[in-house]
């Protein structure tokens, strides 16, 4: 399994509303140069260890005037296959 930051360098010139919906997701190798992205969940989770993010100041602002939300889940759907060189 592989871990893949939509907001790090695992993605160059991807769309950053993409990753603060995202953020990590986990793919896994299905055979014949093939990957799926595992199913992940949305909760509204403030990320420790970083001393400032927008996401965690907009999850937070958020939270204050709208409920701290009801986590749920993302799926995938489909494969892609990876391009070997």
């Amino acid at each position: 399994m592989l871990v893949v930051n939509f907001l790090g360098n695992d993605f160059v010139n991807n769309r950053v509303e993409q990753g603060l919906i995202y953020g990590n997701i986990s793919l896994v190798y299905i055979g014949n140069n093939r990957i799926m992205a595992l199913p992940n969940t949305y909760n509204f989770e403030i990320h420790h260890g970083k001393i400032f993010t927008m996401r965690n100041f907009l999850t937070f602002m958020g939270g204050m005037f709208n409920g701290h939300g009801t986590a749920y889940p993302i799926y995938f759907n489909g494969t892609t296959k990876i391009n070997t060189r």
